[in-house]
């Protein structure tokens, strides 16, 4: 019995630690140079996580504060953090997600991605694309979503 309670004490403080980290590692400010790099890296699994539904790595990526903006043709609508999670675990379609193009504008513990991304049905046909601006921070050594502000584009470029 003790012998199982150390293996369970050990796998709790020892193993799920590490593994969490490695799954929270994206994003990480390796130096000013790379800034550019990670954050391209980062764009790319955010949009993968919503296709995914991987909440657990968009909790890594997105603020606490995070707020996402949509203007479709009728109102712009803001919501938070919360409520993009709880979207993604209800999205009943499966989709690609493939970002088309990004720029990144850096200026020191805060940068803006630009970029195009599409989504497509399992067979690869685009259902959709979407134009979006995301405003990035550095907290804890990591780069993460602050902000994201999206717009829909013709299916066709």
């Amino acid at each position: 019995m003790q012998t199982r309670v150390r293996f369970l004490a050990f796998c709790f403080l020892v193993v799920r630690p590490a593994a969490l980290g490695a799954e929270c590692d994206v994003g990480k400010v390796t130096s000013r140079e790379r800034a550019v790099d990670a954050i391209k890296e980062l764009e790319t699994r955010w949009i993968k996580a919503y296709a995914q539904r991987d909440v657990e790595l968009l909790k890594c990526i997105l603020t606490e504060d995070f707020q996402i903006g949509s203007m479709p043709d009728r109102t712009l609508e803001i919501h938070d953090r919360q409520h993009v999670l709880s979207w993604i675990t209800q999205r009943k379609t499966s989709v690609q997600n493939q970002i088309e193009d990004v720029k990144v504008q850096v200026s020191g513990d805060v940068a803006v991605a630009r970029g195009v991304y599409v989504m497509r049905d399992s067979a690869g046909k685009p259902l959709a694309r979407y134009q979006f601006t995301d405003l990035l921070a550095q907290r804890d050594g990591h780069w993460r979503g602050l902000s994201r502000e999206v717009s829909e584009l013709p299916t066709s470029p």
